[in-house]
């Protein structure tokens, strides 16, 4: 769902993609499939809003599940890294794998 609209301090228009996804049980793969969907917004935006970089894209996941939700949100928890990879982590300041 986009909303374009204009923040009052900037006085320049703002389009924002709120993305909402209902769950009535724990998906492992809701990850992926958000990332799916952000994908298909960014490549749908391009086509019909060229300009430099992509809108934010707000993502709300409702769940109404039985208890606590448990299955992770965050996409790069599923990605299968070589063995040795897992003793690393990626430090997004240096630019460089180190060591932790």
């Amino acid at each position: 769902m986009p909303w374009d609209g204009t923040p009052a301090d900037t006085g320049k228009s703002l389009l924002l993609y709120l993305l909402f996804e209902h769950q009535s049980e724990p998906d492992p793969a809701i990850a992926a499939r958000l990332f799916e969907y952000i994908a298909r917004i960014y490549r749908r935006d391009r086509e019909t809003h060229p300009r430099e970089g992509p809108p934010p894209v707000v993502t709300i996941l409702m769940a109404q599940t039985r208890g606590a939700w448990k299955a992770s949100t965050r996409f790069e928890e599923h990605i299968r890294w070589p063995q040795e990879a897992n003793a690393r982590r990626w430090n997004a300041n240096s630019q460089s794998l180190s060591t932790s």
